[in-house]
C-alpha cells in the first residue's frame, strides 16, 4: 500500500517481509537504494536492529523509522527520536 503510493509520485520503490529480509533486500541492491524505511517493530528483527546490521556495510545509509506504537513505547524499543527521523503511523489515509 505504502509502496504505491510512493510510486504514484516517482519513486521506485523494493520491499522486504521482515527485518531480515530488510537487511537482504539492502545487501542486493544497495548502490540502487537512497532511503530506507522501516517499522520499528517487524517479525523477526526489529527496524533498530536491521538498520544496525544495515549500516555495518552502508555506513551512510539514510533511514525513516516509523511505528504505529506510542512516543513511549517507541522510546522503549530503543528508537529516540532526538537522534533519528521518525513518523508516527498510519502515514497515509
Amino acid at each position: 500500500m505504502h509502496a504505491r503510493v510512493l510510486e504514484s509520485h516517482g519513486y521506485i520503490t523494493v520491499e522486504a517481509t521482515d527485518g531480515d529480509d530488510a537487511i537482504r533486500v539492502h545487501h542486493a541492491h544497495e548502490e540502487q537504494i537512497d532511503l530506507i524505511i522501516l517499522d520499528v517493530v517487524m517479525p523477526g528483527r526489529s527496524g533498530k536492529d536491521a538498520l544496525y546490521e544495515i549500516a555495518r556495510t552502508d555506513p551512510w545509509v539514510k533511514s525513516i523509522f516509523v511505528s504505529g506504537y506510542t512516543r513511549d513505547d517507541v522510546i522503549d524499543k530503543g528508537i529516540h527520536s532526538e537522534n533519528v527521523d521518525f513518523l508516527y503511523k498510519p502515514l497515509f489515509r
